[in-house]
């Protein structure tokens, strides 16, 4: 048996403290190592210096938008293979697929896509997202 345990870490991108302190809990008692950030931008910085394997990401921030953030990430070839979850308080996850969907058509084809692996809905169901985290990263935690 090796000593060596994949310990994913996750990125954590929200203006609300409160969420970041949830979402930090919930994950850290499970294993995951937390990153946070308030901003969209330096939320970016943050996942240039510690390449994350999934990111929670607020659509709504000062700043750069969740959307705009989440664009950045799967295209730059340091973050790409991250995976997203986007979090809104403006609708489910079914609307927030459909945003996205529209703002590509709306845009053209060259980049209006937001590209994001899962969506939820805030407040954050900690046992949602605790399942959506597991199943993007094919792991499953203690």
């Amino acid at each position: 048996m090796s000593s060596e345990q994949f310990v994913p870490r996750v990125l954590v991108v929200d203006d609300d403290q409160v969420i970041v302190w949830i979402i930090q809990r919930a994950l850290t008692k499970r294993g995951y190592e937390i990153v946070t950030a308030s901003t969209g931008e330096e939320g970016l910085e943050r996942a240039h210096q510690l390449p994350p394997d999934l990111v929670v990401l607020d659509i709504m921030l000062p700043g750069m938008d969740g959307y705009a953030v989440c664009r950045r990430l799967k295209t730059d070839a340091q973050t790409a293979a991250a995976k997203v979850i986007l979090l809104s308080a403006r609708g489910t996850p079914e609307e927030m697929a459909a945003e996205s969907a529209a703002r590509k058509a709306q845009e053209g084809s060259g980049g209006g896509h937001i590209p994001a692996d899962g969506y939820l809905t805030k407040p954050v169901a900690v046992k949602d997202l605790v399942e959506t985290v597991e199943q993007l990263l094919g792991v499953r935690q203690p």
